[in-house]
């Protein structure tokens, strides 16, 4: 799916653990969904939660910015990241594949080498609301 698996940052898996309707714009809907999730970043075994808010701009076709806490374990070391992404729905596939960029934040030991640094994502939801997000340096 474009993204390099050998240059990996973040891996993660999770589910939407809310979701609710924004209402509608000229016709658009908008909706924010926070996901909720373990995996690793940059090797390091994570908690993560994204939330994101994002509207239609034509059938099949999504906008959208998130923000999101990466936590160690035990929750002592955090990093933070705000990011924006398109996606696009068509028929017959079942899920929504998100492609965008995420800004790193981090002043944390474990975390602070991404302070600033700057991610290509790839964000897939599925149907049933298992969400699978992947992350590599933008090159």
């Amino acid at each position: 799916m474009f993204i390099d698996l050998n240059s990996l940052v973040l891996n993660g898996r999770g589910r939407i653990t809310s979701s609710r309707s924004l209402g509608s714009q000229d016709g658009r809907w908008q909706s924010e969904n926070t996901y909720e999730g373990t995996g690793t970043f940059a090797g390091i075994e994570v908690a993560e939660t994204i939330t994101t808010a994002h509207e239609e701009v034509r059938p099949g076709s999504v906008f959208g910015i998130a923000h999101a806490r990466v936590a160690t374990a035990d929750g002592n070391e955090i990093a933070l990241w705000r990011g924006f992404g398109a996606a696009v729905h068509k028929e017959g596939i079942s899920e929504l594949i998100w492609r965008g960029f995420i800004v790193m934040a981090s002043s944390t030991p474990k975390f602070s080498q991404y302070d600033g640094a700057i991610l290509e994502s790839l964000i897939r939801v599925v149907d049933d609301g298992t969400v699978i997000a992947q992350a590599s340096h933008w090159r």
